[in-house]
């Protein structure tokens, strides 16, 4: 799965911070947010044994590409 965003993208500086609980991102930005996205969406992610990973590229957007695992993983 890669859903990927037209929007204003990520600097690379903060790449490693948006996974982070309450994570706004830059302050300066107009898009409104409580920083709880993403920390969720890898929460999820995670807890179905798989990975999320981001590129992007600053005022051209975003691509997220989720991997899950294509055989049954024991949880627990």
């Amino acid at each position: 799965m890669a859903p990927n965003t037209a929007g204003i993208g990520i600097p690379p500086e903060e790449i490693s911070k948006i996974w982070d609980r309450l994570y706004p991102g830059d302050k300066s930005r107009s898009q409104p947010g409580l920083g709880l996205g993403l920390s969720l969406v890898k929460a999820v992610v995670q807890a179905h044994k798989g990975r999320i990973e981001v590129q992007s590229v600053p005022g051209t957007g975003s691509a997220f590409t989720l991997y899950f695992p294509t055989t049954p993983v024991p949880i627990g």
